[in-house]
């Protein structure tokens, strides 16, 4: 609340200050332009760039399918090439394994014919043996077997010739074979080259055109980039213009300078009350946990005390009770011996009274002695009734004690420090405190 009526006081003397402050009026002499035609412009100006945004993303949208298929054509067209390359060379390689096949069985024919002529040779009977065998037979026989072997030999010359020559005609065949295989080889070739020369003349011609249209791409995108910078420019200039005309509007005179200058004191005085102000609840912050940190010191020593006391409260009743019940006993033992003594009375009595005596020998009883028959009945029956009281009184006694000492062991805090203050304030001795602190 006394904050609240400084800061209400404070804003009181700033509002009495303000108002004796002269305020000049002025006539605005700035002209401005419709800011509705303004915003317009600026919001038509604003979706044109949009849409620029928008056409130069689409366009560099196109350029990247454009060259995404231009790259697949080109790569397709390498595949295919490096394909059709694969298969000229499969079959030139095919012909030349075909052709070595050839030649190695013309080299094998050869050698089997030189191996033919030498077995013939070796086979044919030389001059001398069979010199040597006429000579055992007959010398007759000699010019015979000799014109023989001569006719063989000749014969085998002429057919190792024949076979020299058919071999050579086979080899000559198969190099004409080879060769024309060579030129087929070599015309596939030249074929393949000019397919490969023609698919790469195409793959240029559409890399060409593809950069072309990438140029036309890239040249509609600079000019919409030339286009989105004007626009930006002009943007800029509008801005500037709105900005400098309100500025012009909101432009201060001396007087409301003066006034700001004023209001401004003003808050900075308002803010240094408010540090002191901040600066002395702190320390009324300060004072108080100092006196709550006493009264939490002062309150751990009561309870000590309280504790103590509670704990001598609890001696003494223990003591008290002890006493109690050995008063309880003995007054219990006077009074069964005087109820003993009295019945005993009564019983002599009820036997030598009067009334008795007239009943049993069966006298009518007079009205004063019936009256005294009746008292000494209530007496006796009035004694009795006190005899019993008395008996339950003593056995309740220890039960009385007994809750009493708990219900001041079960106190709370508060209700501890109330008996701490009670007896704090009570005058008498230690049997009167604690009587009083079982009363509470």
């Amino acid at each position: 609340e006394a904050v609240n009526l400084e800061e209400t006081a404070a804003t009181m003397r700033f509002a009495r200050r303000a108002s004796v402050v002269q305020t000049v009026s002025k006539e605005s002499t700035v002209v401005v332009k419709d800011p509705a035609r303004l915003f317009k412009e600026i919001d038509g100006l604003s979706t044109k760039l949009d849409d620029a945004h928008e056409l130069v993303a689409s366009l560099q949208r196109q350029l990247a399918e454009r060259d995404e298929a231009a790259r697949r054509d080109a790569d397709e067209a390498v595949a295919a090439a490096r394909r059709e390359a694969n298969v000229v060379v499969v079959a030139a390689e095919a012909k030349a394994r075909e052709s070595e096949a050839r030649a190695a069985a013309a080299a094998a024919a050869a050698e089997a014919a030189a191996v033919a002529a030498a077995a013939a040779a070796a086979a044919a009977p030389s001059p001398e043996m069979i010199a040597m065998a006429e000579a055992a037979v007959a010398k007759a026989e000699a010019a015979e077997a000799k014109a023989e072997a001569e006719a063989r030999t000749a014969r085998a010359e002429a057919a190792l010739r024949e076979a020299v020559e058919a071999s050579a005609a086979a080899a000559a065949a198969e190099a004409a074979e080879a060769a024309a295989a060579a030129a087929v080889a070599g015309a596939e070739a030249e074929a393949a080259a000019a397919m490969a020369a023609a698919e790469a003349a195409a793959a240029e011609e559409r890399a060409a055109q593809r950069e072309a249209e990438a140029v036309e791409l890239s040249q509609a995108l600079m000019r919409q980039r030339a286009e989105e910078v004007e626009l930006n420019r002009g943007l800029e200039k509008l801005k500037e213009q709105l900005l400098s005309e309100v500025q012009e509007e909101q432009q201060p005179s001396s007087a409301e300078q003066q006034q700001i200058e004023l209001i401004e004191a003003e808050l900075h005085w308002l803010a240094q009350e408010q540090d002191a102000q901040q600066t002395l609840l702190k320390e009324a912050a300060e004072r108080r946990q100092q006196a709550a940190d006493q009264a939490e010191e002062l309150a751990q020593l009561l309870e000590a005390e309280a504790a103590r006391l509670a704990t001598e409260a609890k001696a003494r009743a223990e003591q008290q009770k002890l006493a109690a019940e050995a008063a309880v006993h003995e007054e219990v033992r006077r009074a069964r011996e005087q109820a003993q003594r009295q019945a005993q009375e009564d019983r002599i009595l009820e036997e030598t009274s009067p009334t008795r005596v007239r009943r049993q020998e069966g006298l009518p009883r007079t009205p004063g002695r019936r009256e005294q028959e009746d008292r000494l009945l209530w007496e006796t029956e009035e004694r009795q009734r006190q005899h019993a009281g008395m008996l339950s009184g003593a056995q309740a006694l220890p039960t009385q004690m007994e809750l009493d000492v708990a219900e001041l062991e079960a106190l709370t805090g508060a209700e501890r420090q109330e008996c701490i203050e009670a007896l704090l304030a009570y005058d008498g001795d230690a049997n009167a405190a604690a009587t009083k602190l079982l009363g509470f």
